[in-house]
């Protein structure tokens, strides 16, 4: 009403106020990227959730090479290929107290009989380029390989000082992730040089990834981007607790974690398989691949999956990791390899020319069924999408006068259970038509509904609403039946 009712002077008025009408009209939740991970072991930086625009900003706030400003590197380009207009916070971890940095070097001996050179490769990162001149000595020629590792700012190693044949390589931050380093020389050859390598290692304790998650607070983030290697199992068990938490019915804002991960199929299932309770994680998979495991699963929200969550909920995924080193064709998967590593809560990926396929993207969970309610990923998306709206229908009836069907009224803002049912019958047909897929059979879901005033709580309204999710194409099976012409 635009004009009190006690005026009683000569007035006119017009009054504007926005109301929903649309209610029961499904929207897409918007997804949310939280990116939790550490900086530089060198940089100073707060604690704080942090909403950057720039990669320089990444860089300068945690440091270059660090897993946040690797991260960033996917998902937000300066080419303007990334996440778009997906929001995007940094929830910035500290080194653990305890934390233990990895090292690893590079090893020569011999003097060089001929000009040579190349490039070493740190974590998929390739140093700038080496000029190795005849005759050079080993330790000049580790020289050599310090500064052009030490050149590109965001590697995400030192090389340290050059002593006894060998150039020590250390991680810029601490703790178990910077184990996941590689180190690849293959790119790097010269006539009477013998080059080693030994693998990064000893770096131990991960920081807490509670802090992280406690700056969230009422924040709904529904994709979280872990920089934690995916078999750190405290880190695992506390996304998870923190997710539980979230699907809380008076809570209600769940999300996924994805991990990359490069491992071959024993290696991880032993780890996705004894956490099958684990509906949060998921990995992005690249067997084999020299890239760093955060790298990977950034570019792989970037290529399909978080837009895909964003736009098209209904859908599966199928992204390609672009620009990212697959494995050799030697440790790469065949199907039956691949469906036991989904039956055993692995995401899979396949080789298709050099790039890395997404294939199959599902969570540790596993309850012995044939079809694991929470399985695959798309599916905790479509969850997400309904409860979604759900909230919406919910938020409109709060503190509303609640009248039994039937009672006689002129209030505009009573609610009754058969308008809420009206409501959630529209839903059920705009959740399974139009662009929205994402419930099949809505016809079930008007069915079996039901909405009813509590029997002891005049001030409460309990409502059921079953749906079927609908499937995706995993598997497509045709069978060609052949014969041969005969002449008659």
């Amino acid at each position: 009403m635009s004009i009190a009712a006690s005026v009683i002077g000569r007035v006119t008025g017009v009054n504007i106020q926005f109301k929903n009408f649309n209610l029961g009209q499904a929207l897409y939740l918007d997804q949310r990227i939280a990116v939790i991970g550490q900086g530089n072991t060198a940089a100073t930086y707060t604690l704080e959730a942090f909403q950057p625009t720039t990669e320089k900003q990444v860089a300068e706030k945690y440091g270059y090479g660090s897993p946040l400003h690797l991260a960033y590197r996917q998902l937000l380009p300066p080419n303007g290929n990334g996440i778009k207009g997906i929001p995007l916070t940094i929830y910035p971890l500290d080194d653990a107290g305890t934390g233990v940095v990895a090292a690893g070097n590079i090893g020569a001996t011999g003097t060089a009989s001929a000009a040579g050179g190349g490039y070493v490769n740190i974590g998929g990162i390739r140093s700038e380029a080496i000029a190795i001149p005849d005759t050079t000595n080993a330790a000049d020629t580790l020289a050599l390989i310090k500064t052009a590792i030490n050149s590109i700012l965001h590697m995400p190693v030192i090389g340290g000082t050059v002593g006894a044949g060998v150039l020590p390589i250390t991680a810029k931050w601490k703790g178990e992730t910077g184990n996941q380093i590689t180190i690849d020389i293959s790119e790097l050859s010269c006539t009477g040089l013998t080059f080693t390598t030994s693998a990064m290692a000893a770096g131990a304790n991960n920081p807490d990834v509670q802090d992280a998650l406690d700056l969230f607070a009422t924040t709904w983030e529904t994709i979280i981007l872990n920089c934690i290697n995916y078999d750190d199992t405290v880190s695992n068990a506390t996304y998870l607790a923190e997710c539980e938490a979230r699907w809380e019915e008076t809570v209600g804002k769940p999300f996924v974690v994805a991990t990359g991960c490069v491992d071959i199929f024993a290696t991880r299932t032993a780890v996705t398989a004894a956490d099958p309770t684990n509906r949060a994680m998921f990995l992005i998979q690249s067997t084999g691949s020299r890239e760093l495991p955060w790298v990977i699963a950034a570019q792989g929200l970037v290529n399909d999956i978080a837009q895909m969550a964003n736009d098209k909920p209904a859908h599966n995924y199928i992204g390609v990791l672009q620009g990212l080193q697959t494995g050799t064709d030697l440790v790469q998967e065949n199907h039956t390899t691949r469906d036991a590593a989904v039956k055993l809560g692995s995401s899979t990926n396949e080789k298709v020319g050099n790039l890395a396929v997404l294939c199959d993207i599902v969570t540790f969970y596993n309850d012995g069924s044939e079809t694991p309610a929470y399985r695959y990923v798309c599916d905790i998306i479509k969850l997400m999408n309904i409860m979604y709206n759900l909230r919406i229908i919910q938020e409109a009836f709060r503190g509303r006068p609640l009248l039994p069907d039937g009672t006689p009224t002129n209030d505009p803002d009573a609610v009754q259970p058969k308008i809420v049912l009206t409501l959630l019958s529209n839903l059920a047909n705009s959740l399974a038509s139009g662009r929205s897929a994402i419930i099949a059979d809505p016809a079930f879901t008007q069915k079996n509904m039901t909405c009813a005033i509590n029997g002891e709580n005049p001030k409460r309204i309990d409502t059921v609403f079953p749906v079927k999710l609908s499937g995706n194409v995993e598997v497509n099976s045709t069978d060609i039946y052949f014969s041969f012409y005969l002449g008659q």
